[in-house]
């Protein structure tokens, strides 16, 4: 099919494949430099001979996939990348991105900027980078990293396990959220908040939730029966009425 160069003259544009192959796609126009990337970023579809790339100076800032196992990669914008089937791989780099994976065990890895990463099906690995990032896991097994800023993680529904990374992060937890691990919890900076459902939708207080907690020796556990809380490794109950939103 040979090789073609996208150009575009404004708007809002984005690349959609809706085949079966597995699929490259990345938003990064050509730098017209002696450098990888120079002559632009070759997208295309595994086993077709020929791709395209994205012309110097265009903008392109959506790209969905298709059923494979597809990578997509963003650009120094805003951008909008959504997995469907397969087991994707989506990288947001730069601007404010929103990577929405699909039915497969995605990977999901944000840039700078404060990005919003959504799992959905199956083990999701989510990441993000620099930024006030907020993190949602699917129905699976997911991991759920957070970086540099105040960011927010919610595992969804599934064990999963949830690090806050640097700087003062909230961890949500609602009713179905299984076994859940939080492996770096920062009792003076860290905020958990909990669903009222996850105890049946009574009137509790940050107190009550606090008193409830089992200090073990793994750490600190909130049991609400069919959903569980781990804070790994910490050691004491001290402080964490503060540190606990309803």
């Amino acid at each position: 099919t040979g090789y073609e160069a996208i150009w575009d003259t404004g708007g809002t544009d984005v690349i959609v494949y809706n085949g079966k192959r597995d699929v490259k796609i990345n938003l990064n126009a050509a730098t017209l430099e002696y450098e990888k990337g120079g002559g632009g970023f070759v997208s295309g579809a595994k086993g077709v001979a020929g791709g395209f790339t994205i012309a110097a100076g265009v903008t392109i800032e959506n790209a969905k996939s298709g059923r494979g196992d597809d990578v997509l990669t963003g650009n120094a914008v805003d951008n909008v990348l959504s997995g469907r089937g397969g087991k994707d791989f989506l990288r947001g780099r730069d601007g404010d991105d929103t990577l929405r994976g699909g039915v497969g065990a995605d990977k999901l890895w944000g840039g700078s900027g404060a990005d919003l990463l959504v799992g959905n099906g199956a083990r999701d690995t989510l990441r993000a980078g620099l930024g006030d990032d907020t993190l949602l896991g699917g129905w699976g097994r997911d991991s759920l990293k957070g970086g540099a800023g105040a960011d927010t993680l919610n595992g969804g529904a599934g064990n999963d396990t949830l690090f806050g990374g640097a700087d003062a992060d909230l961890f949500q937890f609602n009713a179905d959220t299984g076994k859940d691990r939080v492996n770096d919890f920062d009792i003076a900076e860290d905020q958990l908040q909990f669903d009222a459902a996850l105890w049946g939708g009574a009137a509790r207080t940050a107190a009550e939730i606090a008193a409830s907690a089992e200090v073990t020796g793994r750490g600190v556990l909130f049991d609400f029966g069919h959903d569980k809380v781990l804070l790994v490794g910490l050691n004491e109950t001290d402080g964490l009425e503060a540190a606990i939103l309803i």
